[in-house]
Formats: C-alpha cells, sequence, structure tokens
C-alpha cells in the first residue's frame, strides 16, 4: 500500500520531469508533468513546467488530452496564460482544422452544429477571456464567427443562450483593444447601435443585453458615456453572468483604474517636445498591454541571480531597509509587478509619462495585493535620488537623446550600484522602417481607425507586403497599444554595439553583460545562438563581457540581436 502524499508523489514526479528536461526529452518530461497534476491538480511546479514545456513543444495532432491540460493550466492561478497563448491558440487551430492562411473560412461556421461547437468549448472560451490571440488564423477564424453571430442577430435568430461566446469575444475584443478589422455594413451597424445604446431607458432585458453584447465584440462600450453612467445606476442583480463579466471587464475595471489617477503623485512636468508627444502617445494608448502575471513560487533576494549569472560583478551597496529599485519608463507596470511578487525586502519606484499607463499599472498592482510599489508619474529627464538598483527596459531608445538619457539615470545610482537597460537594435529594426517608407507613414499621432486601418491593409497583402508578413510574428502585432508602439511610435531611434559601448564609456559605466532570453528563464534548454558564437569565437573569455569582442560577432552577424538588454555596474 502507498501510503505517500499527495504532494510529495507530484514533487518526484516534477524531479523526474526536471532530469528529463537535462536529458533533452521534452515530451517524457511532460508526461511527468502530467502524472504530478493527477497527484496533486494544484501543483504549481507541474503547471509551470507544463507552460515552459508547451511554448517551445511543435504539436501537429489535435489531442483532447493535451485540450484539457492546457485548459487546466489557464484556469489555474499558477498559469501563465501569456506563455501559452501561443499553444493553445495553435491547439486550437488543429482543433478546428484550420489551415496556416489568413482567409476569413467563413463557410466553416455556417451550420447551427458549428457554432454549438463553438459555445460549448471551454478552451476556446477561457482562451478569449485570458489571453490576446496572437494567432493570424485563429483571428481570421474568430472574425468570421463575430459575423456570423452579427448576421444571426440582426436576422432575430439568436436566443440568450449565445451569451457566453458573445461575451468572451467581447472580452477577447477589449483584450486586444479592439484591433481586428471591421467590414464596413458592420461600421454603419454600430454607429446606429451606439445611438440606440445611449438612448437606452429601463431595465436590462435579456435582448438589451445581447444587444450590448454583440456591440462589444466590435467597439469598446467605455465610449458610450450615458450608456456607462444608467449601467452604474442599475442593479445587477437580474443581470445574466455573461452580461455582469462582460460589463465588469469593459466598464468596471476602466473606471476602477480612473479613480485611481489623484492618488498617483506628480514629479515633474514633461517639458521637453519630444517627451510631451511621447506622453500623448501613450495616454491614448497604455503600454504594455498586459492581462496576468505569474504568481512567484518564492520570493528571492534581488541580486542572487545577478550574482549567479554574472560572477565577474563586483561589489553591490549594502542597505540597512529594503533594496531601492528605480523603474523609469514603466509604463503600465507589469515588470514592476513581476519584480515586486519576486524579489525579497524591496521598494520599488515606478515613474512614467503617461498618467493613463500608470492608473492601469497601480489597479493591477492593488489586484494581486502588492503593497511595494510606489507609482509616480514624472519625466525621466528629471530624475533625481540614489538607489542601489534602477530597471529601465525599452525606454531611452524613445528619447531624443538617449545618451542624455543614460546619463541621468546612471546619475541616480549608487556607486556599485546595477543597470539594466533595453534598447532597440538597428538591424532588427531596419523592416519596420522599410514598412514606413513603403505605406507612407508619419510618426505623428494617429488616431484609432487609422491603426486599425494600417494593420488591416498589411494583413491583405495588397501587392507589396510580403516581406512584412513576419512583424505578425511579434505579440505587440496584436493590440491596438502594441502596434503603435511596434510599427508608429512618435520617437524612436536605434543602436549598434558601437554606439552602446561609446555610450557606456562616456558615462564611466563598466559593462558587466548581456542579458539573453535563456538566461532570464533558467531553462534547461540551452544557450542563445549569440552566447554559442561568442564563446567558439573566444573560448578563453568566459564572462562575455567585452564590447570588442560582441562587436565583431556582430559584424559578422548582424541580425543576432533583436535588441540589446544588458547590465552596467557603476564603479
Amino acid at each position: 500500500m502507498n501510503d505517500s502524499r499527495p504532494a510529495d508523489v507530484a514533487a518526484q514526479r516534477c524531479s523526474e520531469a526536471d532530469d528529463l528536461l537535462r536529458q533533452n526529452k521534452p515530451v517524457e518530461a511532460l508526461k511527468a508533468l502530467d502524472q504530478a497534476l493527477e497527484a496533486d491538480r494544484d501543483c504549481a511546479r507541474a503547471i509551470i513546467g507544463i507552460t515552459m514545456i508547451a511554448e517551445r513543444l511543435t504539436v501537429t495532432k489535435y489531442s483532447k488530452h493535451f485540450d484539457r491540460l492546457i485548459l487546466h493550466c489557464l484556469q489555474s492561478p499558477h498559469g501563465n496564460p501569456e506563455a501559452l497563448t501561443n499553444p493553445a491558440g495553435h491547439l486550437l487551430q488543429l482543433k478546428y482544422g484550420l489551415p496556416d492562411s489568413q482567409s476569413r473560412l467563413t463557410n466553416s461556421v455556417r451550420t447551427e452544429s458549428g457554432l454549438e461547437g463553438l459555445r460549448k468549448d471551454g478552451l476556446l472560451i477561457t482562451y478569449l477571456v485570458t489571453t490576446i490571440n496572437r494567432n493570424l488564423t485563429l483571428e481570421s477564424f474568430l472574425q468570421s464567427v463575430r459575423t456570423e453571430i452579427w448576421h444571426r442577430f440582426t436576422q432575430g435568430r439568436l436566443s440568450g443562450e449565445w451569451q457566453g461566446l458573445i461575451a468572451a469575444l467581447a472580452v477577447q475584443a477589449h483584450n486586444n483593444e479592439y484591433i481586428w478589422d471591421i467590414s464596413e455594413s458592420e461600421r454603419e451597424w454600430l454607429d446606429a447601435t451606439a445611438e440606440q445604446l445611449e438612448r437606452l431607458e429601463g431595465e436590462i432585458t435579456e435582448a438589451t443585453a445581447t444587444l450590448f453584447l454583440v456591440f462589444a465584440m466590435y467597439r469598446d462600450p467605455w465610449e458610450l458615456s450615458k450608456l456607462r453612467q444608467r449601467l452604474r445606476e442599475r442593479s445587477a442583480d437580474r443581470w445574466s453572468p455573461a452580461l455582469r463579466f462582460a460589463v465588469d471587464r469593459t466598464i468596471g475595471k476602466r473606471a476602477r483604474q480612473i479613480q485611481l489617477v489623484p492618488s498617483i503623485p506628480r514629479l515633474s512636468a514633461a517639458e521637453n517636445p519630444t517627451s510631451g508627444s511621447v506622453r500623448q502617445m501613450y495616454e491614448a494608448n497604455p503600454y504594455p498591454r498586459w492581462l496576468h502575471v505569474t504568481p512567484a513560487l518564492r520570493q528571492v533576494d534581488a541580486s542572487y541571480r545577478l550574482i549567479a549569472q554574472y560572477p565577474h560583478l563586483g561589489p553591490l551597496p549594502k542597505s540597512e531597509g529594503p533594496m531601492q529599485i528605480l523603474m523609469p519608463g514603466i509604463g503600465t507596470g507589469r515588470l514592476a509587478v513581476w519584480a515586486a511578487q519576486r524579489y525579497h525586502h524591496v521598494q520599488i519606484t515606478a515613474v512614467d509619462l503617461s498618467i493613463q499607463s500608470l492608473a492601469y499599472g497601480k489597479y493591477m498592482a492593488e489586484s494581486y495585493g502588492i503593497s511595494n510599489i510606489d507609482f509616480r508619474q514624472g519625466d525621466l529627464l528629471t530624475l533625481e535620488g540614489q538607489y542601489e538598483r534602477i530597471e529601465c527596459i525599452g525606454v531611452l531608445h524613445h528619447l531624443e537623446n538617449p545618451e542624455a538619457g543614460f546619463e541621468r539615470l546612471v546619475s541616480c545610482l549608487k556607486q556599485g550600484g546595477v543597470i539594466q537597460i533595453m534598447l532597440y537594435a538597428e538591424a532588427a529594426r531596419r523592416d519596420i522602417w522599410r514598412l514606413r517608407t513603403r505605406l507612407g507613414l508619419s510618426h505623428t499621432n494617429m488616431s484609432f481607425d487609422e491603426i486599425r486601418r494600417i494593420r488591416a491593409r498589411i494583413l491583405r497583402d495588397d501587392g507589396d507586403l510580403t516581406a512584412f508578413n513576419g512583424l505578425a510574428r511579434r505579440p505587440d502585432f496584436h493590440s491596438t497599444s502594441g502596434f503603435r508602439d511596434l510599427i508608429l511610435h512618435v520617437q524612436e531611434s536605434t543602436f549598434t554595439i558601437n554606439r552602446l559601448r561609446r555610450m557606456i564609456e562616456a558615462a564611466d559605466m563598466r559593462f558587466i553583460g548581456f542579458e539573453f532570453a535563456s538566461s532570464q528563464v533558467m531553462s534547461m534548454f540551452g544557450e542563445s545562438e549569440a552566447e554559442q558564437r561568442y564563446r567558439k569565437a573566444y573560448p578563453d573569455e568566459r564572462t562575455l563581457s567585452s564590447l570588442s569582442n560582441w562587436e565583431a560577432i556582430e559584424a559578422s552577424h548582424p541580425n543576432l540581436f533583436g535588441n540589446y538588454t544588458f547590465w552596467c555596474q557603476r564603479p
């Protein structure tokens, strides 16, 4: 008789999975983790491991068992829906037999049985409400589903039992910030329906609820100010679960964020004209768009991984209280929330130009029960104070003078303190600049409709845009704020390692090393191509910290870096 506790059995299976991964046997490791979940359905270690493998595993055939496994991970509080977005989307593509094309596939959902299957698909419903879809084939399919639902509704052939699927599509639209294209006939109906919803009187009937949900599949109901007010005045007790959920996600969540705006201190005005333009862009489209942060299994010392990853790091400053971390240009706060969950005994100062982005971040931090982040509105160029650590990801290249921004951050760093920077690599952005030229795009602020039309034009591939289809593989392509940040930013500059080296030397900083995906996740899937090339070319230089060596490698392999993420230390 086996008296082992379920948690012990799960732990043993997880350890077996770790061994199998070291042997490069991900399929066998996945089976071991599946057995761990059979013993303990809430095993966080197993769910995280399954997610890690699913991200990298190539699945060529639909499996009901894998469907249930991915669904369980998506629904688990230990799950990471963003990491599961691509594998779950691909699995749904296989499930519905969708070819790798961007055709609308409208005939595949014309039958009642076709829609019935979608309505009862737990994986599809969960996927729609927990992720931002990144699968273009699935996007086309879901657009055709949306259109079919709209047709049936306008013809009076849609009952209330479809509200669950419609609400899920409405939440997906909210998640991706209504980036999907719409037809002219749909646009005309939406304009008329917006006026109808603004005139809404009386209680919310089933027919009115369905009307609202169908509208919300296409357009943000937040823009209907009179409707927002009336919904706040109505009791939600008699609403259907689907309506309550959709209203909370599309209107209630936004209202709670706006309530937080007065509580965010303002450090300085964005007096620099470039800073002002950037702020206006992010006020209109807070970035990045994120929905979840995976809870940490345990908290660690903020310096532990850094020291392990870079043994040549010099002595770090010591502090009697919490480590003071500055995160300038934090946007919607995702990295701050991630750090606050994982680092022990830290106090984070999160600064950004955009008050709307900060409100989103503060709302999300509070929803995760995090209280050690101080959100503040301000310009990076006017920052003051002394910090042991600064993390500035994807910010400096949006300044008019990135080098001046770097020097300002260095002045805020204690002696021995470290700074993490991410900058655009010139070679990786050339396709973006070519696309802008081909489309005749300007760098000025654009309306939402203009942004959506530009994206739709790229997807239509109207003649000479085939070379840019690879852009759709980037996560930012699939939300309005992401697409704008990726392709239509009002201010951008790029770097080479040569420019990077000159900036670091001018600030009297010591380059510690680049950070690659393999080191970020501390996985067992091997080193990146860049790391392998460095070790092969310079076997005696084991710290990988010579920028001259990296410059030589980049000269031979100009597309090696998508961006530069690196650490420096103040001597």
